[in-house]
């Protein structure tokens, strides 16, 4: 019997799964196939729905559902934590020693924030890439009366590459909603010279912005973040007041990638970006 296995239970994770039961169907139901989904805690995170959860579009519960929920029933659902991918010996270790072997890997764990890379991130800037932080902002958001917004880009490469302009937008639309724009600047700060990197997305963007009275701050990358005096310092020179900074975190790839030797300093996975194999793991692919 041949064995794959998807680590991580996300929307990569789970759509793959299914994807690959789908196109081996007649194989999985004749027990040639085995496909396993390794996850953690094997419950399902939408993380859009963060976003939607800060300008109470979602409930913070309908963000989460059981993984087993959406996955075809003859996927066999692992709930373990992964201490590391011995790609040697074609085998996933388990936290406690357990092992799978697989003779197909998809390495689908995902990347993670890391706010602890920038001075002054934790204590001064608001975020939404969890649902913790996302209903922090929440809470900030109804609570602001009017004043200065940024947002700011606080390393790359990040998750949901479009993510700040949504939150830009629909903090406009929220605020005009609340009878409060008038009362607010928002800028937009970022890290290349353009609102952002695709010409045809940049450009009506851009434009719209405009429209709405949103300030842009371009090829802005942020250094350190003062909590205290609310300013937010970039590697260039440029210093930004504000009285509310909502920022996308820093973010890194997964701790089984560094622990597994997959990846680079960062846990950034080398692949081959027409195939998705990890480069020179010729039964090991990545997505996510």
């Amino acid at each position: 019997m041949k064995r794959v296995i998807v680590l991580g239970g996300g929307i990569g994770g789970t759509t793959v799964a299914n994807r690959i039961r789908k196109g081996l169907e007649a194989e999985v139901g004749a027990g040639q196939v085995q496909i396993q989904v390794v996850d953690q805690e094997g419950i399902h995170a939408y993380q859009p729905g963060y976003l939607m959860v800060v300008f109470d579009k979602m409930r913070p519960e309908e963000t989460k559902r059981d993984e087993s929920s959406l996955l075809h029933r003859s996927i066999q659902l692992v709930r373990a934590e992964i201490e590391r991918v011995d790609a040697a010996a074609n085998k996933v270790v388990l936290k406690g020693g357990k092992e799978l072997p697989y003779d197909v890997l998809v390495v689908a764990t995902g990347s993670v924030i890391h706010p602890e890379a920038v001075p002054g991130f934790t204590e001064g800037a608001h975020s939404f890439y969890d649902l913790a932080n996302a209903q922090k902002l929440r809470a900030a958001i109804q609570q602001f009366t009017g004043g200065k917004i940024l947002i700011a880009v606080a390393g790359m490469p990040y998750k949901c590459p479009v993510a700040p302009l949504e939150v830009t937008f629909m903090l406009d639309d929220y605020l005009r909603t609340r009878g409060v724009r008038d009362k607010t600047e928002i800028h937009y700060a970022y890290p290349i010279p353009k609102v952002f990197g695709i010409d045809t997305v940049a450009q009506p963007m851009q434009r719209l912005m405009s429209e709405r009275d949103i300030s842009t701050h371009l090829l802005f990358n942020v250094d350190r973040i003062d909590p205290v005096g609310k300013t937010v310092k970039g590697v260039e020179g440029e210093t930004i007041p504000f009285d509310l900074l909502i920022a996308i975190p820093p973010h890194r790839g997964s701790d089984v990638v560094g622990a597994s030797g997959l990846g680079d300093k960062g846990n950034w996975v080398p692949t081959d970006r027409f195939t998705l194999k990890v480069e020179g793991k010729e039964n090991i692919y990545v997505l996510g």
